[in-house]
């Protein structure tokens, strides 16, 4: 509407093109999947992602591939804090901002950490180097190198 485009993460349900909105007004006060909304405004049970630490800090928390987070019941003595607790992917309930932004929905492409790269260069196109082995070093180079060619690992 206003002509700003910005990179979003990539959301489950969500395709491209879709319109997302950045306050809760905009969608009749229902969280649909990729918008944006304060923490004190996402109602219990809701899961989001791309989860704020601080107010205005930028999304910190559940970003990898098929995580999300979950909004608890917040009790009253918490609530007149500011708080909101929220469990996240590691099982540790967190008490965050009420004013922390975070993004409806879960993270998608969850089958990620099955993709297999299948040759050795395509490991080393996103990075991954070489692991030699200590046994297969000089002695130089390393404590298990050197000897006759053999097969364990000598004490020295």
């Amino acid at each position: 509407a206003n002509g700003f485009f910005a990179y979003h993460p990539m959301i489950e349900g969500l395709e491209r093109g879709t319109l997302v909105h950045a306050n809760p007004d905009a969608s009749g006060g229902v969280p649909r999947p990729g918008e944006w909304w304060q923490l004190g405004d996402v109602p219990a049970g809701s899961m989001i992602c791309n989860v704020e630490m601080r107010p205005n800090g930028g999304g910190q928390i559940a970003r990898a591939a098929g995580t999300s987070c979950t909004v608890l019941n917040n009790k009253p003595e918490t609530r007149e804090k500011g708080l909101v607790p929220v469990l996240l992917p590691s099982r540790e309930v967190r008490l965050l901002a009420a004013e922390c932004w975070c993004t409806v929905g879960r993270i998608g492409c969850a089958d990620h950490k099955f993709e297999r790269h299948g040759k050795a260069g395509r490991a080393r196109w996103f990075g991954r180097r070489p692991k030699t082995r200590g046994i297969a070093m000089n002695r130089v180079s390393h404590p298990h190198g050197g000897g006759k060619g053999g097969k364990k690992t000598m004490k020295r």
